[in-house]
């Protein structure tokens, strides 16, 4: 049996890759919100209608993120999503200088072992 943190990873990658890029994926928004609005209904509330609560595809991805970040709220998963999306800077509002914050340091004994190996920029 899936776990609460399973179903609703499995809703979003499959919303996700249904509404995303439209020159990477064959952009199905029908199906995009179909899918995130099973994890709605699942959790009591209304479910979504394309044309009606959503009428572009950036509100279809902004549903998903949303619903992602409400339902893995305490899974730790927020920070690496908003930064594998390019979305940290604009969601957090991050001022470009703290742009080098989406990469972590590489350790130091690392440095010193892996030759040709430099540091993330701004450490």
């Amino acid at each position: 049996m899936l776990d609460a943190k399973q179903y609703v990873e499995i809703f979003n990658e499959s919303a996700k890759n249904h509404g995303y890029d439209p020159s990477d994926y064959d952009f199905e928004p029908g199906v995009a919100v179909t899918e995130y609005t099973a994890i709605r209904v699942r959790a009591g509330l209304d479910p979504h209608v394309l044309g009606t609560d959503v009428t572009s595809q950036t509100d279809v991805l902004n549903e998903i993120w949303n619903e992602r970040r409400l339902e893995l709220a305490l899974e730790g998963d927020r920070w690496p999503d908003l930064v594998r999306t390019g979305r940290a800077m604009d969601v957090l509002g991050l001022s470009p200088d703290r742009a080098f914050q989406q990469l972590y340091p590489i350790p130091a004994r690392e440095l010193i072992v892996s030759t040709g190996l430099t540091q993330n920029p701004g450490y």
